[in-house]
């Protein structure tokens, strides 16, 4: 993933603009290599862009966070996605779910907690 980083910013440098297929597949490296949160930076870039994120960016970025078990974020992106008028595909879908099932884990390990703490 370094290599891929310093590639993109190699592009950056010489004025050569990389494309949409270029920062996906920085982002798909990230994943591969289990930095959900280089992928996140490198998707949160693309806004200033000349070209929006696709369907195939929001995967592979909701893809690393699932694998970093980010799942504030995965829930986030999906949002994203939807604001941006992007159909979500089986594959986002999918980590939603997943998401939403740590969201409500993490929700009841905590009430739990607090009703442990609270009783005598």
């Amino acid at each position: 993933w370094p290599d891929t980083l310093e590639l993109l910013s190699l592009m950056q440098k010489r004025r050569l603009g990389p494309d949409l297929v270029a920062c996906n597949a920085a982002i798909a490296a990230c994943e591969g290599s289990q930095q959900w949160s280089r992928a996140l930076l490198l998707m949160s870039d693309l806004q200033g862009r000349s070209f929006a994120p696709n369907v195939i960016t929001f995967n592979t970025t909701i893809s690393a966070c699932i694998k970093g078990a980010a799942w504030q974020h995965v829930l986030s992106l999906h949002k994203h996605l939807g604001m941006l008028g992007i159909y979500p595909d089986a594959r986002a879908t999918e980590a939603f779910v997943e998401a939403l099932g740590w969201q409500r884990a993490s929700s009841d390990a905590f009430r739990e907690n607090i009703l442990a703490q609270q009783l005598p």
